[in-house]
């Protein structure tokens, strides 16, 4: 009866803690409405180590479960269940997950070509200037 009770004690409580542990990270804007890349970065980042934090202890608590069942300790169903549950919630938030860092490549790629388009634009820029200089310094030395 002991080994049974510290078993749910210890399954209710590792699965309190974990469900208070999540905290959903959401996205912050600056004033002009676009997304703050490096703090949306961080909250992703924040969200990926909370989500692998979850499913390590779930893990620790279902090899506990199946030990302490092959060892003739009656397990609770209803603790069975809400890890099952659990383990649902943490497939979803890794497919959150996997969207956000989708919409951030995305961004990236943008990023990438706008500066693409800015670097050609820039030495253009930086050769008409020198023309124009060499021009103008022709026309001092005539």
């Amino acid at each position: 009866m002991l080994k049974k009770l510290t078993v749910t004690t210890l399954l209710a409580v590792s699965t309190n803690l974990m469900a208070m542990n999540y905290t959903p990270q959401t996205r912050s804007n600056n004033d002009n409405g676009t997304c703050n890349i490096a703090l949306f970065n961080n909250n992703i980042s924040k969200s990926s180590i909370t989500l692998l934090n979850m499913s390590e202890s779930l893990l620790t608590m279902s090899q506990l479960l199946l030990a302490s069942q092959q060892n003739g300790i009656t397990v609770n169903k209803d603790y069975v269940r809400a890890m099952l549950r659990l383990s649902d919630d943490i497939g979803t938030m890794a497919d959150r997950i996997g969207t956000m860092a989708d919409r951030i490549g995305t961004m990236a790629d943008r990023i990438l070509e706008t500066q693409r388009i800015q670097s050609k634009n820039l030495a253009l820029t930086q050769k008409n200037i020198i023309a124009a200089q060499k021009n103008l310094l022709a026309i001092l030395h005539k």
